[in-house]
Parts: structure tokens; C-alpha cells; sequence
């Protein structure tokens, strides 16, 4: 197989070192956003957690038809994602959920900081400034997320995000992207992977995709953990450490278990996705489960990026970032 040496570990676990690369000759044309007028059939196979993608795109085009000087995120294609594939009814019943407020601001605030953080990776450059260091991302979980399309400044042309969900959720979101006729502003590798959580399932799916083990890449979970279970989340961070080359960087939402608390303090009735959110304690347990590879890492809290952007939220969750460097014994 053509990728199975750039996917397979270095020897005694090694990864491979991290440089500034020439970028791949492929490009993309960027072009405008249109909407038709009915929902692909494909969001008839969704299940209950896949169907959050149109929540969450909900909430960021409420957040998006905010006043310019006061929103957070502005995101076109969220705004026609809600009005072309969701009813009257699931619109009117989000508008009146007692959590509309506090689930818009924290989309917002998760979307721009990791808006912020992806984009400040990608404008990284060597030091004669012709060359970018991170050609490649790997967002696991995708949904109907379209920050690469549409949201990010400093995204090489010939930079690869290789997305990654269930085959259900890709089919799903082939349909949006035609039906919104939102072209790529990079290479765009599907990936399908119904659970990433299952040992070698990453991997696996990525060989055949190209993805390339010598660059270093941002790793993206925005609203992904809190969905796995202890023994998939050390098979992810194991995926991820045996093909990550130093510099990498992972980025991912980190729910506290308060949230449960404060949605129910909210809404008694309300039916919540998930229910065993681990702590952070317990996340960076799972990270460091093979070896010591994560470095300088850090949670951002919710309620300290709410009051720094004017959005005061409670401590309900944390943005985790972590560099990724690969240290020889002594």
C-alpha cells in the first residue's frame, strides 16, 4: 500500500521531525455561497448525536445575524444550512429552549477561539516567510462544520483537511456543500471513520487518504470528546501519537461535568446527548497513556475567554490546546 510506510511508527515509537515543506501542487478555487431551496435526503439517516451538526449550526447563525460590532463569529453558511435543511418546527422549538442563550454563546466563543487558534497556526511560516509549517489538518468529528471553507484567513490553498466522520454524516455533508455551492479553499480528503475511537481505526482510514506522517498537522476535536468513552479516548490519543510529528498541535473542547448541571438548572426536561464527561484530570491521563508526548498544555476555561470577549459564561468547559514533541530517553 502507498501510505503504509508514512503511517507506521518510527522505530521505538518515534515520530517523525517536524520541517517546513513546499506545498503540494494541487489548489482550489474559492467561489460564492448559494442556497436551494429542499433538504438532501441524506439527513434522513442521521442518528441523534450526528443530527447535533444542524444544532450547532443553529447556534452559530443566530450568532452570525448579531450586530458586526458585537459577534463573535460571522458564518454565512451556517445561516443557509438552518434555513434550507431545518422546519419551522425545529427552529421555533431551539429559539424557545430555555439554554438558547447560554448554548449560543458558548458555540460563539468555542468557534472563535478555535477559529483564532487554527488560523494563528496556519499563518506560521519559515524563516525566509515562503513557506508555510502546517500544510495538513485532521478534524475529527466534522459535522457541518465549514470553518475551512469559509472562516479561516490564513489556510494555504494547497494545504489538505482530511475530514473526518461517519460514512452516514459525509454522505450527509456532500449534500450540504452542493446544495450551499460552497467550494473548497483547500484539497479536501473525505475520510470515513464511523468510530475513531476504535484501535487503529484512525490510521487505518487516513493511509488511504494520503495523509502524510513527516508534517507536522493541527489535530482538531471541537465537540467530540465528551461523546467517547474512557477506552476510546485512549485509543484516539494513541492513534494520534503514533502518526503526529513534532510540532503537531491538538485542539479540542473540553467539557466540564458541570454542564450537565447547569443545562438542567436550566431545563428539568431537557434530554442531554451526554452524560459521562470526563474530567480534565482524567483527558490528560488518557493523552499521556503511551508516553510522555503532549507538551505545553493548556486549558482555557470558558468563563475566563467569556469575560475577556464580553460574554460571561459560566465555567462550564475549556478549550484544550497541546503541542505535540516527541522527547528521547536519556
Amino acid at each position: 500500500m502507498a501510505f503504509a510506510h508514512a503511517l507506521s511508527p518510527a522505530p521505538c515509537g518515534k515520530t517523525y521531525r517536524a520541517r517546513c515543506v513546499r506545498a503540494p501542487a494541487k489548489s482550489a478555487r474559492p467561489g460564492r455561497v448559494r442556497v436551494s431551496a429542499s433538504a438532501p435526503s441524506s439527513f434522513d439517516r442521521l442518528g441523534d448525536v450526528e443530527s447535533t451538526s444542524l444544532i450547532t449550526s443553529f447556534w452559530r447563525a443566530r450568532e452570525s445575524e448579531k450586530d458586526e460590532e458585537t459577534r463573535l463569529v460571522y458564518d454565512e453558511s451556517a445561516r443557509l444550512i438552518r434555513d434550507s435543511l431545518m422546519s419551522k418546527e425545529q427552529i421555533a422549538k431551539l429559539e424557545s429552549s430555555a439554554i438558547l442563550e447560554l448554548a449560543t454563546d458558548l458555540l460563539a466563543i468555542r468557534s472563535h477561539v478555535i477559529d483564532e487558534l487554527i488560523d494563528s497556526r496556519f499563518g506560521i511560516k519559515d524563516k525566509k516567510g515562503e513557506h508555510h509549517l502546517y500544510y495538513q489538518m485532521v478534524h475529527l468529528g466534522i459535522g457541518m462544520c465549514t470553518r475551512h471553507y469559509t472562516r479561516l484567513k490564513n489556510l494555504p490553498k494547497n494545504a489538505t483537511v482530511f475530514e473526518i466522520d461517519s460514512n452516514e454524516v459525509l454522505e450527509a455533508r456532500v449534500d450540504v456543500l452542493d446544495l450551499l455551492g460552497c467550494p473548497p479553499k483547500c484539497i479536501i480528503e473525505p475520510v470515513p471513520c464511523a468510530d475513531v475511537g476504535v484501535e487503529f481505526a484512525l490510521l487505518e482510514a487516513l493511509a488511504y487518504k494520503g495523509y502524510r506522517a513527516d508534517l507536522p498537522t493541527i489535530f482538531v476535536a471541537e465537540g467530540l470528546l465528551e461523546y467517547m468513552s474512557p477506552e476510546q479516548l485512549d485509543a484516539m490519543f494513541g492513534s494520534i501519537a503514533r502518526i503526529a510529528a513534532d510540532g503537531s498541535m491538538f485542539i479540542a473542547q473540553v467539557l466540564e461535568p458541570s454542564i450537565i448541571d447547569e443545562f438542567r438548572r436550566l431545563d428539568p426536561e431537557m434530554s442531554i446527548p451526554f452524560q459521562n464527561i470526563p474530567p480534565r484530570e482524567q483527558i490528560l491521563s488518557h493523552m499521556n497513556a503511551e508516553a510522555d508526548v503532549w507538551h505545553e498544555v493548556e486549558f482555557l476555561p470558558y468563563d475566563d475567554l467569556g469575560r475577556k470577549l464580553g460574554r460571561p459564561v459560566p465555567h462550564v468547559g475549556n478549550i484544550l490546546t497541546a503541542l505535540f514533541e516527541y522527547k528521547d530517553e536519556e
